[in-house]
């Protein structure tokens, strides 16, 4: 498990890249003069929604950071428990266009063949801090997907 502090939006969210810079620059303004960012830390984007199914205006995505367990929130700043488990986890070195490939090829592509399905956690994007990319118009992300062996009925 995980304690996240996070700033939620909601919304049409894919492709608009300013919404992400907008809510990961509150959060990380929030957190930098805590001292809750370094070297170790989880930086997530974490996914309430099925954009296949949910309307665009109900999307939910939160920028997250963990944070100690008694740590409070703020302001725009919510808190909250990831559960643990197991997750599908495939690293990409993505920029802002790629993802929705990328997410096809670890949902559509891996996880069908796998022996596993989605379990009822919520998937999320990690940002590794520090992970060196081969381009300054890329980051490494960690596509991680919640899972459970396939159920056979």
């Amino acid at each position: 498990a995980l304690d996240v502090a996070y700033v939620r939006h909601t919304g049409a969210y894919q492709g608009a890249a300013e919404i992400f810079s907008d809510i990961f620059t509150r959060l990380m303004t929030w957190a930098a003069p805590r001292d809750l960012v370094g070297e170790s830390s989880w930086i997530l984007a974490v996914y309430h929604d099925n954009p296949s199914i949910t309307e665009d205006d109900k999307l939910r995505v939160s920028a997250c950071v963990d944070v100690p367990e008694d740590t409070a929130a703020e302001g725009d700043i919510g808190r909250m428990r990831l559960p643990g488990g197991p997750c599908a986890v495939a690293r990409f070195e993505l920029g802002t266009q790629d993802y929705p490939t990328a997410w096809v090829a670890v949902a559509g592509g891996w996880l069908p063949e796998s022996g596993y399905e989605p379990d009822d956690r919520l998937p999320f994007e990690r940002y590794p801090v520090g992970a060196a990319t081969t381009s300054a118009d890329t980051e490494v992300v960690d596509i991680c997907i919640p899972v459970r062996p396939l159920r056979r009925y």
